[in-house]
């Protein structure tokens, strides 16, 4: 591995999420409107930093989702009340 400047961060795979929906017309825009669940498969390399976790553990999961729109500029969030 390479060594990093200071301040400087890598992002990089642990895994892969699987889902039922394969065509991106078919996704919901929010998890709200009917997603179904889904399933994160993670590469071996990356199980070790799973130890510890158990069932109702918080996790934060950041995603690249690569059938999406590149060129969209911004998005409609909805409001939380």
């Amino acid at each position: 591995m390479k060594a990093q400047k200071r301040n400087s961060l890598e992002l990089r795979p642990i895994g892969v999420i699987r889902s039922r929906i394969k065509e991106r017309n078919k996704a919901p825009k929010q998890g709200s409107e009917g997603a179904p669940n889904v399933w994160l498969e993670v590469h071996p390399f990356a199980t070790p930093a799973l130890d510890g976790l158990a069932v109702g553990d918080d996790l934060i999961v950041l995603t690249w989702l690569h059938r999406a729109h590149r060129d969209t500029r911004a998005a409609n969030l909805p409001v939380l009340e």
